[in-house]
């Protein structure tokens, strides 16, 4: 998993970065710890990483900030707010 590439991706999306996520469209990279919360969804995703390798996903209950037991194989990350790619971001930061 490439973590720039992920990070440009969210932020493109619209996704807010923050220390602890605690509500729907935030991420948050801390080390080998991603924790997203995509919009629509019940809980949020915690991805543990071994070096650039997904180790395990699991959800987690912002509230308290814990995983649950069930791993996952996958899920979903949709746009947060709005899709941009990176070509008609830089068009919009351009005219701006």
């Amino acid at each position: 998993m490439d973590i720039k590439s992920l990070k440009d991706k969210l932020f493109n999306w619209g996704y807010y970065f923050v220390d602890i996520v605690t509500d729907e469209g935030e991420v948050s990279i801390r080390g080998d710890i991603v924790d997203i919360f995509p919009p629509n969804e019940e809980f949020a995703y915690r991805v543990s990483l071994f070096d650039d390798e997904i180790e395990s996903i699991r959800k987690f209950d912002v509230e308290n900030q814990k995983s649950f037991k069930e791993e996952l194989e996958s899920f979903t990350i949709s746009a947060s707010f709005l899709a941009f790619s990176d070509e008609n971001l830089a068009v919009i930061n351009e005219k701006i």
